[in-house]
């Protein structure tokens, strides 16, 4: 409770400073009178009575400074004095703060655009219900095992997983890959169309914009032509008509009722499409022909209590049997499932990509900072005298250190303002110029609070790198003024 009072008391002490130094000033004349008085009450001159009071008291102005260290924050107070003297060396030589600032934020923004990327693709979670309990099963094989490896699966293996496994709440089925004619609204046009099982969204967890999505039975034979439209297709070709559900399109020459849209940010496995349409599968499908059409996408979502590696064990097993029972056509083949995010983190071929990435916009930084090294060198140069001066009466060597890291904190705080501005138009920037792939236009780049605290982080090293230069020079230079 004592030191806590102290704190406040220190902390009380950075307020109404002026204030306080007049009651100090006055509160040590008080007691310079008193000593003087005793001394001339015990008989010596006026003269030496107060010169014998400043000896007892220790010296005014030194007293005065012990007071002030207990009653404030030193550290504090000597690093804002810093700022302030730095903040007025920078104003003095604008070109000089310019062009590090400049430097600065230029390597910055390019490691800040870089990592807005990887966040978005490594760190977003899916747009979809509770994601971690959502899996992507797929096939694997050592005879195929380009990129991750990550394969489709045929019809009656989904058919069997399905019914045999016992760690899924349930498993869904999508075809992606597919285009279809519309007519009858505009020019005839070829979309992009993704087929998905009726339970599809509802494994996913994911809510239409407006209407529904698949029921039960829509993907039966013989039951109505339904289909569900991308938001975005939706802004484009029918210009966001909030009374678009129930209306009707052509595809392929056959009329469709348009049931629902789905989300502006609903993105799966990087299968972008126009318009979503019920998969029929025909279950009968057992022949060696249809294990041998790997063309399904499984989705699966996991049983309350049940772990990714119980599921892993499981559906790899499944696999296995797959392949004993059919090794005409499963044999070399087995089966594993993933999380969805790191599915789409596996779909990028992220990791060697990003490593690469991060390594070449690294470099500009350091290039950058071997520049501002540079300027700041050059710029002691002709500060030494103001240096020596400083050291001459009585400056310590960590004091001027001290300085010369502030001010190079204070370029590292610029140069990351203007960095991040530079920032919000490259992200921008390169999600346009990555628009071509369907997955990344529909990437969530901006400036969160993982990117702050990235470019936070690189700001302060930075700030360590460029100012190490002159604060090593500075440190010779007690011994050895310029």
């Amino acid at each position: 409770m004592r030191s806590l009072r102290a704190w406040v008391t220190r902390l009380r002490g950075l307020f109404k400073k002026e204030l306080r130094e007049r009651e100090l000033s006055a509160e040590m004349e008080s007691h310079l009178q008193l000593h003087i008085e005793d001394n001339l009450r015990a008989g010596m001159s006026p003269a030496q009575a107060r010169r014998e009071a400043l000896m007892k008291l220790g010296g005014i102005e030194q007293t005065k400074e012990n007071y002030r260290e207990r009653r404030g924050l030193p550290l504090l107070e000597v690093f804002l004095q810093d700022i302030r003297f730095g903040t007025r060396m920078l104003r003095k030589n604008p070109g000089f703060t310019l062009a590090a600032v400049l430097t600065l934020a230029l390597g910055i923004s390019a490691n800040a655009t870089i990592f807005s990327f990887v966040n978005a693709v490594l760190y977003k979670r899916p747009p979809v219900y509770d994601p971690d309990r959502v899996l992507v099963v797929y096939g694997t094989s050592a005879a195929r095992a380009w990129g991750a490896n990550l394969n489709p699966v045929s019809a009656p293996n989904y058919f069997n997983w399905k019914l045999e496994n016992p760690v899924f709440s349930d498993l869904a089925a999508s075809e992606p890959y597919v285009s279809v004619n519309l007519t009858g609204n505009g020019e005839p046009e070829r979309v992009s169309a993704n087929r998905a099982t009726a339970n599809y969204f509802a494994v996913l967890g994911v809510t239409p914009f407006l209407g529904r999505t698949f029921a039960a039975g829509e993907d039966q034979p013989g039951h109505d032509r339904v289909v569900l439209l991308d938001f975005r297709f939706w802004e484009q070709k029918f210009g966001s008509n909030p009374n678009i559900i129930g209306k009707s399109i052509r595809l392929n020459g056959e009329e469709h009722t348009i049931i629902g849209v789905l989300p502006q940010r609903f993105q799966i496995l990087s299968f972008r499409s126009q318009v979503w349409l019920p998969l029929v599968l025909d279950k009968s499908q057992q022949s060696a022909a249809a294990r041998q059409t790997r063309t399904l996408y499984l989705i699966a979502r996991l049983k309350p209590g049940v772990t990714l590696n119980q599921a892993q064990a499981n559906i790899r097993t499944l696999g296995t049997l797959a392949a004993q029972a059919f090794p005409d056509s499963e044999n070399g083949w087995g089966a594993n499932c993933v999380t969805l995010q790191e599915y789409g983190i596996r779909d990028f071929n992220a990791g060697a990509a990003f490593v690469i990435l991060l390594s070449a916009v690294g470099f500009v930084l350091l290039i950058s900072c071997a520049n501002i090294a540079g300027l700041l060198l050059a710029r002691a140069t002709g500060r030494g005298k103001e240096m020596a001066v400083r050291i001459a009466i009585g400056a310590g060597k960590m004091r001027v250190v001290r300085q010369l890291m502030t001010e190079a904190l204070l370029i590292a705080v610029l140069g990351t303002i203007a960095g991040l501005g530079f920032a919000l138009a490259g992200t921008q920037l390169l999600h346009k110029v990555l628009s071509f792939n369907e997955a990344i236009k529909m990437l969530d780049m901006h400036l969160d609070w993982r990117v702050l605290s990235f470019t936070s982080g690189i700001a302060v090293l930075s700030a360590l790198l460029f100012g190490l230069a002159p604060a090593l020079r500075a440190w010779a230079w007690k011994s050895s003024p310029l």
